[in-house]
């Protein structure tokens, strides 16, 4: 797998993912998403306001697959905006900070959230964010690890100061997304499909189309 940094011609798009970073205000996720969209590192907190995105083009096995990344806001007012967002995702990367355990023991809170407003089954990778302040560390790498087992989740610790496994845990959910979706596209579609499902599948993807036009 390669990422593309200019964005080839629309035509050539094989799959279109859209990947969105969960979790509590202050974990970092803002800066994870920058360090991975823009190959930057903003020393202050700034809590995002609503809702940034990014695009970024990978290869993956020869298919050109265009991600349209979401930082959703952690903040308590904005939760109900993510929940538009959480509809239409294919990943999702739950993060938390290895330095503060409330963020770690409210993610039974995001997961809920996830649940209960994804349309699809999003692939989700668990982030432990914040790992080069080990001196500070209060969540082990290993309840993290457990912790993701017991969710069938994927697992990665990450820096963004130091860009440890920032890109690499895109890469790794990207894949496992286009795993699922390559799987699901193999599979005929049932003649007793309810057609309200295929409805409301229809209008998630020209919601999702649409606000990704741009380039």
């Amino acid at each position: 797998m390669e990422t593309q940094k200019l964005p080839p011609d629309w035509q050539n798009i094989d799959y279109l993912f859209n990947i969105v970073l969960v979790g509590e205000p202050g974990v970092g996720k803002t800066c994870f998403f920058t360090q991975f969209a823009k190959s930057r590192f903003n020393m202050v907190y700034e809590p995002t306001i609503g809702i940034d995105f990014s695009i970024k083009y990978i290869i993956i096995e020869e298919s050109m697959v265009k991600l349209t990344v979401w930082d959703l806001s952690g903040l308590p007012q904005f939760r109900s905006l993510g929940q538009s967002y959480l509809r239409g995702a294919r990943g999702v990367l739950l993060c938390y900070d290895v330095t503060n355990r409330i963020s770690f023991e409210n993610l039974d809170t995001h997961i809920k959230l996830i649940k209960d407003h994804s349309f699809y089954e999003p692939r989700i990778m668990l982030i432990g964010n914040k790992c080069d302040l080990e001196e500070s560390r209060t969540v082990t790498k290993q309840e993290g690890l457990d912790f993701a087992n017991k969710n069938n989740f994927l697992f990665m610790e990450t820096s963004a100061l130091d860009t440890t496994n920032i890109e690499l845990a895109f890469l790794i959910l990207a894949k496992k997304v286009y795993d699922q979706e390559k799987g699901s596209e193999k599979e005929k579609p049932s003649q007793n499909s309810s057609s309200k499902v295929e409805k409301e599948a229809k209008k998630i993807n020209c919601f999702w189309r649409w606000l990704c036009l741009i380039p």
